[in-house]
Parts: C-alpha cells; sequence; structure tokens
C-alpha cells in the first residue's frame, strides 16, 4: 500500500524497471539465442530474434553431448528437432598423448548416446520452432548499429530501425557488441580451425557416427562424419604457427593431414572439396555479461574449445538460465541478472581447469610453439622434479623464440644466463650457485625452480 511504501526505510532500493511483459530482441539466431528465445516467449514475453544469414551457410559439425536431449525436453523443444537433424555419437576416438588410438564408448554414460548435428538444418527446424510459438525470427538481418536511448534500444540493420526494451547478445564467438554494452572481454588464445569437407566415394547411408581426436606437433584434428554422409574435417592451431608457415590454407590443411595417420587413414575413401572455409576457435569471457536492460549469451558472452565438445550444450544451459533470469529482472528480482553471471562465470573457471588438465595430457609435442604455449605457464608450476644432484645436459637446438617467451613469462630470471651456466655446470645445485653469484642475487626462490622446470617441459634441457 502507498502507507506502508512511504514508511520503507531509506537504505532500500527499488529496481529500476518492473514489468511483466517486454519486447526483447536477441541478435542472433544460434542454439544459445533461440534457446533464450523458447523460455522468454513461454514466460509471456514479446520477443523477436534477428539472425545474420539465413541458416544456408556451411558450418562444422558439432557435437551435442547426450545430456542435450534431456536439456531440450525440458525446455519443451520437441524432440523431432534434434531427432530429425542429427545421429548418434556412439563413441570418442583419439590419438592423444599417445600414438595409439583410445576408444571411449556412449554405453558407459548414463544418458546414452551423444548426438552429430545436421548444422545448419537443425538451427532452422530450431527456428522454426520458434516460429511456430510466435517468435517473430527475422532472417538476414545483419545488425549495423545498436543504440541506447535513455530506457529503449535503437537496433539497425542500415535500411531498417527497430526498437526493444531488452537486448540479449547472442551473435556468437565473434561478437562486436561487448563494447557498446560496456564490457570488456579476455581472450585466453588464439585458436583457428581450418575445415574441408570431404565427399564420399561412394554414396553411403549412414545410422551413427564417432569424433574422431588427434594430435599433432602444430595442433590437433578433429573429424565426423555427418548425417548426409559428408565428412568434416579440422585441423585446430593457433593464428601465429599459421602465420609462421608461409602456407595457403589449402595447402597447410593437407600438409598436417599427412602428418596425421589415423585422420588420413579415416579420409582416404572421401574426396575433399578444393576449398576451405576458417573459423575462430579461441577461448574468451565477457568481464561483464549483464547490465541495465542487456545482457550476453552463448559465445557471445563466453566461447569454449571446441576440444570441449560442449558448445552448443553450453549455449543452451546458458538460454535456459538467461530466460529465467531476465524475467525475475523484469519482475523485480534486483539479483537476478547477477546470479546468471555467477553461473556463467563458474561453468568458465571449471572449463577452464578441465581444458588445462587435458592439454597437459599430450606432452609428446611440448618443444613445439603450439603446446608450450598451453602446457608451460612457468609462474603457475607448483611441482618440482629437478633435484639439486641432478645432471641436466643443455640441448643446442633451444630456440630465441623458446627463450623469449620464458623471459616474457618470468621477467626475473635471464635465461641467457641460466643456460650458459647449465652448459658449464651441469649440476643442478652447482649451477644455481654459479648463476646467482653473477646475477650478484643472494637467495634462491621459486622463480628459480619454475625456470629450471619450465626449461625441461619445453626441450631446453634434459
Amino acid at each position: 500500500s502507498l502507507f506502508t511504501l512511504y514508511f520503507l526505510p531509506s537504505t532500500i532500493s527499488f529496481p529500476l524497471f518492473i514489468i511483466d511483459h517486454m519486447k526483447i530482441t536477441i541478435i542472433g539466431g544460434g542454439p544459445a539465442g533461440l534457446a533464450t528465445a523458447v523460455g522468454l516467449k513461454q514466460a509471456g514475453h514479446e520477443v523477436k530474434v534477428l539472425e545474420a544469414g539465413d541458416y544456408s551457410k556451411q558450418r562444422a559439425g558439432e557435437h551435442l553431448g547426450a545430456a542435450g536431449h534431456v536439456l531440450l525436453q525440458t525446455m519443451g523443444i520437441p524432440k523431432q528437432i534434434l531427432w530429425e537433424n542429427s545421429i548418434p555419437c556412439r563413441e570418442i576416438v583419439g590419438s592423444w598423448g599417445k600414438p595409439e588410438l583410445e576408444h571411449k564408448s556412449s554405453i558407459f554414460n548414463p544418458y546414452g548416446d551423444g548426438f552429430v548435428l545436421s548444422r545448419p538444418s537443425f538451427d532452422r527446424a530450431f527456428a522454426d520452432y520458434c516460429s511456430s510459438i510466435g517468435i517473430k525470427v527475422k532472417l538476414n538481418f545483419r545488425v549495423r548499429t545498436l543504440l541506447k536511448k535513455e530506457d529503449t534500444w535503437e537496433i539497425s540493420n542500415g535500411t531498417q530501425v527497430l526498437k526493444a526494451d531488452f537486448v540479449v547478445d547472442a551473435s556468437g564467438r565473434n561478437s562486436k557488441f561487448h563494447k557498446i554494452l560496456g564490457s570488456e572481454k579476455t581472450v585466453k588464445d588464439a585458436l583457428m580451425g581450418i575445415s574441408k569437407t570431404l565427399t564420399p566415394a561412394l554414396h553411403q547411408e549412414i545410422s551413427y557416427s564417432y569424433l574422431l581426436i588427434e594430435s599433432v606437433a602444430a595442433g590437433w584434428w578433429y573429424s565426423v562424419q555427418l548425417p548426409t554422409g559428408e565428412m568434416i574435417a579440422t585441423f585446430l592451431t593457433d593464428v601465429s604457427v599459421f602465420n609462421q608457415s608461409g602456407q595457403k590454407q589449402n595447402d597447410y590443411w593437407q600438409k598436417q593431414l599427412n602428418l596425421a595417420p589415423h585422420t588420413q587413414k579415416r579420409c582416404n575413401n572421401f574426396i575433399p572439396s578444393q576449398k576451405t572455409f576458417t573459423q575462430s576457435a579461441k577461448t574468451h569471457r565477457l568481464n561483464n555479461m549483464t547490465g541495465k536492460r542487456w545482457l550476453a549469451v552463448g559465445d557471445a558472452a563466453v566461447s569454449y574449445d571446441p576440444l570441449s565438445s560442449a558448445g552448443i550444450l553450453k549455449g543452451l544451459r546458458m538460454g535456459q538460465q538467461a530466460a529465467l533470469k531476465i524475467d525475475a529482472s523484469l519482475k523485480g528480482n534486483l539479483t537476478a541478472l547477477t546470479t546468471y553471471e555467477t553461473f556463467c562465470k563458474n561453468a568458465f573457471e571449471e572449463y577452464s581447469t578441465q581444458k588445462t588438465a587435458y592439454y597437459a595430457l599430450e606432452n609428446r609435442y611440448n618443444d613445439h610453439l603450439f603446446w608450450y604455449t598451453r602446457n608451460c605457464q612457468p609462474n603457475s608450476i607448483e611441482v618440482f622434479s629437478i633435484l639439486p644432484h641432478h645432471q641436466l645436459t643443455v640441448r643446442e637446438e633451444f630456440s630465441d623464440e623458446k627463450r623469449h617467451y620464458l623471459s616474457m613469462a618470468l621477467p626475473t630470471i635471464d635465461f641467457s644466463l641460466l643456460l650458459q651456466t647449465l652448459k658449464l655446470h651441469p649440476i643442478t645445485h652447482l649451477a644455481l650457485k654459479e648463476y646467482l653469484k653473477k646475477t650478484g642475487e643472494r637467495q634462491l626462490d621459486k622463480a628459480h625452480f619454475q625456470a629450471l622446470e619450465s626449461l625441461k617441459i619445453m626441450g631446453g634441457i634434459a
């Protein structure tokens, strides 16, 4: 009542808006954006999805974890959308950390088989369902400008201007809207994927598929056969590693395939296309994923390494949570959007830990740029294997590039001097004693031992 409101303590703050029905625009019509749209529509809001394309652009085949069908069911998404645009993924096969293949069957997963999605037909079917329940999906609407005017957003593709009360950025890994929304992006790596579509030499109907992952010195391969029978084979590497090769994408893809025996064997009965297509596969996170009348979801908020095989599942989960929290915030819950951001950041930290651990399982190529930048983080080393009495051998081929990387990571260490000292005094404790003498330092600290372990990891000493 008005009487009660008047006598409330002055320290209580109120939400800037409490609206039961709101016009919400979602920029991006991928799984994360569409999942958000469905949840918001179910909550009674007016929802519009702006998709830059028309779901005809070629996409790399993507894996949806076995829990995906349960999640879609809880969201009320018809099961036909998944069943008719995917085939079961029976196992994940990998040559990672050793030359032999290791098989991980879905028979041990309580949810059963995973799914190899037929993209973009899955997205198109999902969008058609959204349209059928009253969500306005506008295709070929590429957002050029996004402006905030008081409590309204103006969204334009250059010829048409739309207005919204609340904006959701679901425009993907390469979203450019975070600065407009008032957030910064922390990028963890520069991973890129170079893909080719391969056509079977003989037409074949397939009823299931599997993922094959294979590591090589310059990165790793991901291949999967799609419901159409075509194969997608993608080589993942760093932008800097590719640039250093000086090769064209097509030549580089073929060269790396020749170095991957398992992937090459799988592709033997397929005819590769003449064209490659390249996609960013970097890991990043927005520092702020929500703000006044906006929220970021899916890869626009956080993007995962394809090694996780969790991109689609992550997008669906974030979309479900985003819809719940946006609706709650519009109804007066002051902490709803903050709770969403905490959910996303906690999931990202868990993913980051798992990613680091999985890359560390591949230690055959740690003297190569792609791998030592992932597996050698000098200032994070806490376990030391080199003992004072160990005799160390300096490898002459240790490059200036690797030395520079270590010098940037541990700036208090003179790596040129340390290597020179190790050559003259191969016993660890004698080398360190001489190093301290030459630098004028009084005592050893953790950085000295981290330097030695880093040199060992990267092949500088043995």
